[in-house]
């Protein structure tokens, strides 16, 4: 069955309708009633920056095996991975 939608009229399923209305619910449902605070800006050198993201950037919360080696060869300007053979 065809089904033609023109401005708030569902022509063929009314059940396309009801998602909308629903989506919408949703959407409004997660807006937050008011601002959240937000703390201290702190900005850094560029050198600061790279250093910080060397020292804490990953993967996951605990660096793996992979997350070491990306650092240790972006310190070295090094690499050893060429990518996958397909």
């Amino acid at each position: 069955m065809s089904r033609l939608i023109t401005g708030q009229r569902v022509f063929g399923d009314n059940s396309i309708l009801h998602w909308v209305r629903f989506l919408k619910q949703k959407k409004q449902a997660m807006k937050m009633a008011d601002y959240q605070p937000f703390s201290k800006l702190t900005s850094h050198t560029a050198e600061q920056a790279y250093d910080k993201v060397l020292e804490y950037a990953g993967a996951s919360l605990r660096r793996d095996v992979i997350d070491q080696r990306i650092v240790r060869e972006v310190k070295n300007g090094t690499y050893t991975y060429i990518g996958s053979k397909t």
